[in-house]
């Protein structure tokens, strides 16, 4: 599995012991030519330990769009939130999407790391958002 986005630098979190992101990222940086990485981040939860790893790297961009009112109750700050209301549907989650896309655009990635995440279905009692399939695979 991955998008263990909760697993910090020094602890484990939200049932992950470490976050696969962080360690992509932070090969791609030390072992190739890329040094600009953009992580868009679209669980319901957010992505707390990947924003909090990065806090201090101004070549790694850390997205988040996940549902305010959810799990981690304490949210690290990424360098771009964006907390969903409860109940958001499709053409509402579209829009944030299309908004935080254009801010990584302006950063400029030479790679992005995509997390899709879960727990966005409507008929997925946990996550508190309302996309539908078609929402899903637009």
């Amino acid at each position: 599995a991955g998008g263990t986005h909760h697993a910090h630098r020094a602890f484990g979190s939200g049932f992950t012991i470490l976050n696969d992101l962080a360690v992509a990222a932070t090969h791609v940086r030390t072992y190739t030519q890329v040094q600009r990485v953009a992580i868009i981040d679209c669980d319901v939860h957010q992505g707390d330990g990947t924003a909090a790893i990065f806090e201090r790297e101004p070549d790694v961009l850390t997205i988040s769009l996940h549902c305010g009112k959810n799990f981690p109750f304490r949210k690290h700050p990424s360098d771009l939130d964006v907390d969903l209301d409860v109940g958001t549907r499709d053409a509402e989650y579209m829009a944030e999407l299309r908004s935080a896309l254009a801010v990584m655009l302006k950063f400029q990635p030479q790679l992005v790391l995509y997390d899709a995440g879960v727990y966005v279905h409507a008929d997925d009692e946990l996550g508190h958002l309302q996309l539908s399939h078609a929402g899903i695979f637009a």
